[in-house]
């Protein structure tokens, strides 16, 4: 039986300010139905709710752009990217800076090497940077940051991200050569 959403609708268009609409529309739309009813609205709630949306896509991304600069001016990440549990490294951690290492899974553990005489502040600036824009990247092709461990005032700049299982790239495309370019492209 499909589930009704006019009057959770309804209470999207009565709200009496925009959070409160933008929250019973979320609601909605985490499910596949509710997705396939906001598509369905008629002209005036259609633009009703494009205007929401937008609103609050561009205030996600200015969220998300001060979180960066937050995090590269201070040099320090949320506590949520911060990895606490303990990793066991499984392998000898290689001259590349990479090796593999388990918290409860098989996980890539790679570690930022620094020479003695770089400013670390400046690095851990950059570090944070870069982590929170990693954090954010969702691609089936990309493999997701799961965090950051270590300690960066010490110059300890670890990222933690999924294992590749049938290896990495540069492996898959030397066992694979023989692949014309598409082949190649979409593995």
């Amino acid at each position: 039986m499909a589930k009704d959403f006019q009057q959770p609708w309804k209470n999207v268009t009565s709200a009496n300010d925009e959070a409160s609409a933008v929250r019973v529309l979320a609601e909605i739309l985490t499910e596949k139905e509710g997705r396939a009813f906001v598509s369905r609205l008629e002209r005036k709630d259609g633009e009703f709710c494009i205007e929401i949306l937008d609103r609050n896509l561009l205030c996600r991304l200015r969220l998300f752009f001060t979180l960066r600069r937050l995090a590269g001016t201070h040099g320090r990440l949320p506590d949520s990217m911060m990895i606490v549990e303990k990793i066991k490294v499984e392998d000898e951690i290689l001259p590349s800076g990479g090796g593999s290492g388990h918290m409860g899974h098989t996980v890539v553990v790679r570690i930022l090497r620094t020479a003695a005489t770089e400013d670390l502040r400046n690095i851990r600036k950059h570090f944070c940077r870069e982590a929170i824009l990693r954090n954010s990247l969702s691609h089936p092709h990309v493999l997701k940051l799961m965090g950051v461990y270590g300690d960066m005032e010490r110059g300890q700049f670890i990222t933690v991200t999924e294992w590749m299982v049938h290896g990495n790239v540069m492996d898959f495309i030397a066992k694979n050569y023989d692949l014309v370019l598409p082949g190649r492209l979409w593995f």
